[in-house]
């Protein structure tokens, strides 16, 4: 009987617990997958991390979402929703001539991830991180969660979209955030911009103070692009602009494009000094550089730079225990963010090449151990516990943040947060850190002599080296050596003494170091 050997394959666990990260934004929404191993990955929608948040309803009574969406609203615009999240507080959406509850269309969007999150892993996924809007008061948290549960999403858990941004800081080797420091986190997306300060603590990151500004973010940066397009239209064009900017419904599907074009130039414009931009109804190519952008673009940066300063101002946070300022979504990817936000803080801001992918990917770090960092001083703890009991309110209207719902994570409870107006004391310029002088150790006496010393013996030698190269060299001198009549002769009268004083400063040098050694 022969023995059969089948050879060994090369073992391959299954991967399973795959965890799922949700930012569902304005415009766009991204999601990340975290394997067991702790690596992770965007979902691709089409080859994009973005997914579209726009939602289309369709005759038939489907809902359309991404690139569907968007596509099939190019031929019926009133059909879609660009920006549910931004009307979650508007209970219905009249789409064509239906009204859909504002849940049905987050979740439309919610259940695209999920499923595209089950196709990649190969696993059914129950429960997912989903991020919001920190100064959310529960009524909008309630919403957020009940769309979840409709695209499948039993028990989702909910994080504030600082804290996750916070999360991703942390996590950057070259970023150190000790406990009891704080980080401010600039989001500016596509229709808001939020800024919020948050602590680190043992447990994680708690917000201290919040603010936001519901009339400013990108899509008022394509504004911008489309404002400087009017000016030319208004007088070349007067009708086509009219039915561009005012037109009647038959004419929106040509201002959506136009909007699609000013979003690209401005994108553009963030890498290039000018870009043009394709105008509908004329089929005409305009140019708009970087430099007209910039100028008519600075009052709305200005305006979140303000924003800024107010939300430091109010965490009540020493500047010495900030450990940097973050900047966070698509838009804040325009060089002139950066450029005003440092100018006006003071601060120099941290931004990656992709910061829209931010916080979906910080909702699924956990924060881990701290790096230890000097205490924070008692006079600011009871100044930040002054500042929490403020009542919280933002320019769009927004409750004051209630007490944490058991379903957040990573949140510590705060009596009633921070509003739209929190700063660091003196964020302008930060003072130079002069370390403090060491006390000099007494020195120990050694072998070794002192450098003054070794100078005085090094000249000496020197000196008496001179005297006896001349002696030695001259002939007149030479051949009467070891003579009586060597003195006589006159180069023995200039090098002898020569010789003499050479010795005499070494012997004064070596007295003088002799004398110091006593004396320590």
């Amino acid at each position: 009987m022969s023995l059969v050997v089948f050879p060994l394959l090369p073992y391959h666990p299954v991967m399973t617990g795959f965890r799922l990260g949700i930012d569902y934004g304005t415009s766009n929404t991204v999601a990340m997958l975290a394997s067991s191993d702790g690596r992770r990955r965007p979902l691709l929608f089409n080859g994009s991390p973005l997914l579209s948040s726009m939602v289309y309803a369709d005759v038939d009574g489907r809902l359309l979402t991404g690139t569907d969406a968007v596509r099939a609203a190019r031929s019926h615009p009133a059909r879609a929703e660009p920006s549910p999240k931004a009307r979650i507080a508007d209970g219905e959406i009249r789409l064509g001539d239906e009204d859909l509850p504002v849940t049905a269309l987050i979740a439309a969007t919610l259940r695209t991830v999920v499923r595209e999150a089950e196709r990649v892993t190969g696993e059914p996924l129950s429960t997912a991180t989903v991020t919001y809007p920190a100064q959310w008061a529960m009524t909008r948290r309630d919403l957020l969660v009940e769309a979840a549960g409709r695209a499948g999403l039993s028990s989702p858990v909910l994080l504030p979209e600082p804290v996750a941004s916070a999360r991703y800081f942390a996590s950057l080797e070259s970023a150190q955030v000790g406990d009891g420091q704080s980080l401010v986190v600039y989001d500016l997306g596509a229709g808001t911009c939020d800024v919020a300060v948050v602590r680190r603590d043992g447990s994680g990151f708690e917000p201290l103070a919040i603010g936001g500004l519901g009339d400013v973010g990108g899509s008022d940066l394509d504004s911008v692009v489309t404002g400087l397009l009017g000016a030319v239209l208004s007088e070349t064009d007067p009708e086509a602009w009219r039915r561009l900017s005012v037109g009647d419904a038959d004419d929106l599907r040509y201002r959506r494009a136009l909007w699609g074009e000013a979003k690209d130039a401005k994108e553009s414009l963030s890498r290039l000094s000018s870009a043009y931009v394709r105008v509908p109804i004329l089929d005409r190519d305009l140019l708009v550089s970087r430099e007209q952008f910039e100028s008519a673009a600075r009052p709305l940066i200005e305006q979140t730079a303000q924003l800024v300063k107010q939300v430091m101002t109010r965490s009540v946070v020493a500047q010495s225990q900030v450990a940097g300022l973050f900047l966070v979504g698509g838009a804040s990817r325009v060089p002139l963010v950066a450029t005003v936000i440092h100018q006006t803080t003071g601060i120099a801001p941290t931004i990656l090449d992709q910061p829209e992918l931010v916080v979906a990917e910080g909702c699924l770090i956990d924060t881990g151990t701290p790096v230890p960092a000097e205490p924070v001083k008692p006079e600011t703890r009871a100044n930040i516990g002054t500042a929490g009991r403020r009542e919280a309110r933002s320019d769009r209207g927004a409750a004051r943040l209630p007490a944490v719902d058991p379903r957040l994570a990573g949140v510590r409870e705060i009596a009633e947060p921070e509003t739209l107006k929190p700063t660091v004391p003196k964020p302008a310029v930060s003072k130079p850190t002069v370390p403090k002088p060491r006390a000099a150790e007494p020195s120990q006496p050694s072998g070794k002599t002192s450098k003054g010393a070794d100078r005085i013996i090094w000249i000496s030698l020197a000196i008496m080296g001179l005297g006896c190269a001349g002696l030695l060299t001259s002939p007149s001198v030479y051949g009467t050596f070891g003579t009586q009549e060597a003195f006589k002769n006159p180069m023995a009268n200039v090098f002898g003494p020569i010789m003499l004083v050479g010795l005499a400063v070494l012997f004064v040098g070596i007295f003088k170091e002799d004398k110091k050694k006593k004396k320590k």
